[in-house]
C-alpha cells in the first residue's frame, strides 16, 4: 500500500500525507504518552513509505520503464518529489534522454521549471547531456533555462568545443553576449580556446566580436594569445578589433622572444611594426639587442 491508503488514519493525528504535523487548534489536555508514541510511529511509517515510493519512481524514472512510473504515479506518489539535491523524477529522465517518460510526467504535471541546488532546470540538464529530442519536447512546453549562471554554462561549453550544447542554450533564450564575472563572453572563452566552430557560431549569431573583459581583453585578443593566426584573421573580417594597449606590450615582447609568427600575426591585426614603448623601444630595437635575426629580418622587410 502507498501513502494515499492512510489518509484517513493519518488525519486522525493530524498528520499530513508526507508524515508531517497539521496546524491544530491545541484543545483540552495534552496527549497523553501512548498517543505520542503512535502518533510518531505513524508519522515515522508514513515518511519511510514516502521514501520508497519515490525511490521506486526514480528508479522507473531513470531506467525508461514507462508503465512502472505511469503505474507509480497512478498509487499517489507525487511526481514533483525531489530528492535532497532537489533533483525530481522529471530532472533524471531528462538526463537520460527517456522521452515517453518525460512526456508523461509533463503530462501528470510535473514542475518543468523545477530548479535543483545547482540551478539546474531539466532543460539544462537534457541540454548538458545531449537529449536533443527532450530538449525539444521541454521547450514545446514551455519550459525554460536558468538565466541566472548562463554565462558561465556557454563559457564552459564554449570552452570544450560543445557546439551542440551551445546551439541548444542559444536556441532556447541564451544571450549569447552574456558575461561571467570576469566581463568574459562565450566568444572570449571559445577564441582562447582555439574552438573555431563555437566562434563561428556565436558570430554568426551576432556575439559582440569587441566585447571587453575586465582587464580590457577582446576575443581578438584572445584568438592571437593562443597562436591562433587563422582564428584571428577570421575575427578580423568580421570587425574584431584589439585593445592598442595590449598590443603595444605584446609586440614589443614579441621582437625581444625573436617570436616571429606572433609579430606575424600582430602587424596582420593591424599593429605598426613601428610601434614603441614607453621606453620609446620598438620591436626592432629588442630584437637587435637579443641577436634574434630572424625577428630583425623579417621586421626590416615589413618598414
Amino acid at each position: 500500500m502507498y501513502i494515499h491508503t492512510y489518509c484517513t488514519k493519518i488525519r486522525q493525528f493530524n498528520i499530513d500525507e508526507k508524515g508531517n504535523d497539521l496546524e491544530t487548534d491545541v484543545q483540552g489536555d495534552e496527549e497523553d504518552a501512548d498517543r505520542i508514541k503512535m502518533r510518531q510511529t505513524i508519522k515515522d511509517t508514513v515518511k519511510r513509505r514516502n521514501e520508497q515510493a519515490f525511490n521506486a519512481l526514480v528508479c522507473a524514472g531513470v531506467s525508461g520503464d514507462f508503465e512502472e512510473v505511469r503505474r507509480m504515479l497512478r498509487k499517489g506518489v507525487d511526481v514533483n518529489e525531489a530528492n535532497y539535491d532537489g533533483r525530481t523524477v522529471l530532472h533524471m529522465a531528462a538526463v537520460e534522454g527517456n522521452y515517453r517518460v518525460v512526456e508523461l510526467l509533463l503530462n501528470e504535471g510535473a514542475n518543468k521549471n523545477a530548479h535543483d541546488r545547482w540551478g539546474n532546470t531539466a532543460m539544462q540538464d537534457s541540454i548538458n547531456h545531449h537529449q536533443g529530442p527532450v530538449t525539444v519536447l521541454l521547450a514545446q512546453w514551455g519550459s525554460t533555462l536558468n538565466n541566472d549562471n548562463i554565462a558561465e554554462r556557454l563559457c564552459n561549453a564554449s570552452a570544450a568545443g560543445d557546439i551542440d550544447a551551445l546551439k541548444l542554450m542559444v536556441q532556447n533564450g541564451a544571450n549569447v553576449n552574456a558575461g561571467d564575472y570576469d566581463l568574459r563572453t562565450a566568444l572570449h572563452v571559445g577564441a582562447a580556446s582555439s574552438q573555431d566552430k563555437c566562434v563561428e557560431y556565436l558570430i554568426q549569431r551576432h556575439a559582440d566580436c569587441n566585447a571587453v573583459d575586465r582587464w580590457g581583453s577582446t576575443p581578438l585578443q584572445d584568438a592571437v594569445n593562443a597562436g591562433n593566426s587563422p582564428l584571428a584573421e577570421y575575427i578580423i573580417t568580421q570587425g574584431g578589433k584589439m585593445n592598442p594597449a595590449f598590443t603595444t606590450a605584446c609586440i614589443v615582447s614579441a621582437g625581444g622572444d625573436g617570436d616571429v609568427r606572433m609579430l606575424k600575426l600582430l602587424i596582420r591585426c593591424g599593429t605598426s611594426p613601428d610601434t614603441s614603448d614607453y621606453d620609446y623601444r620598438t620591436p626592432l630595437h629588442l630584437a637587435a639587442s637579443q641577436a634574434r635575426l630572424l625577428a630583425v629580418s623579417y621586421l626590416l622587410g615589413v618598414r
